[in-house]
């Protein structure tokens, strides 16, 4: 860590420092807000590193239903 600040002093402006392990006694779903997207993905157990395949999924699907659409009698 020593060599980290003493490399890149000029760019740093504060340190904050902390445990390196903290335990949470109670739940952390309060932290997920309904009105944030990151809501969505914590519901639908999507990490954010598989996000881009899951968006790509779903697109596909979307645009599969919008094609079958116009073939579909009304």
């Amino acid at each position: 860590m020593e060599k980290f600040l003493v490399r890149y002093h000029s760019k740093i402006t504060g340190i904050l420092s902390t445990f390196n392990r903290m335990i949470f006694k109670r739940h952390i779903l309060p932290f997920f807000q309904e009105s944030n997207g990151h809501y969505y993905l914590f519901q639908e157990k999507i990490l954010f590193k598989d996000f881009g395949t899951y968006a790509k999924k779903v697109s596909e699907v979307i645009k599969d239903n919008a094609r079958e659409l116009p073939a579909k009698p009304s």
